[in-house]
């Protein structure tokens, strides 16, 4: 009996998984393509994304020296930069895990820009294998029935020519 229910959970195929995110915060849910349902999986804030760059603190300059005098850099990357490529990297990863155990069927991310760019960079060949499109788009502020309805425009929109019909 065990078994079975084992063997029943392995076979349930994986959804498609949709990340909403900005530089401060991502939630990722699982979509039902053919009823347009999600579920949130998970939700990850990113403190630091929130905060003004004078509280991020500044890089140590960069120093050079020639003989006695020397002469100090500032660092190239901005904190809020530097910060948004970290948050990018940590859920790229995440999202990496979770393709590499098959967990997701496909990957859509709609995301707001330069996010988007950072996360897309970061991403894995697993994920970048199930990614089914990306797209600039800043949903953060929806929820529950707005996001959904929401999230089927933008699919229907975009991935309705990659399905190879026609829309009649």
């Amino acid at each position: 009996m065990g078994l079975e229910r084992q063997v029943e959970a392995a076979t349930v195929p994986a959804l498609d998984w949709l990340v909403v995110a900005n530089a401060a915060w991502a939630r990722v849910y699982e979509r039902d393509a053919a009823q347009g349902a999600m579920r949130e999986r998970f939700s990850k804030v990113h403190e630091e994304g929130r905060a003004q760059g004078g509280a991020l603190g500044r890089g140590r300059p960069g120093r050079v020296r020639k003989g006695v005098m020397s002469t100090a850099f500032e660092p190239h990357t901005h904190p809020r930069e530097r910060e948004r490529t970290r948050f990018a990297r940590a859920l790229a990863a995440l999202l990496e895990r979770e393709a590499v155990g098959h967990r997701m069927a496909g990957l859509v991310l709609l995301v707001s820009n330069p996010f988007l760019g950072d996360l897309r960079a970061a991403l894995g060949p697993a994920s970048r294998a199930v990614l089914k499109g990306a797209w600039p788009v800043d949903v953060t502020g929806l929820q529950g029935a707005e996001l959904e309805h929401r999230v089927s425009q933008l699919l229907h929109l975009h991935l309705q020519p990659l399905g190879g019909g026609s829309a009649s």
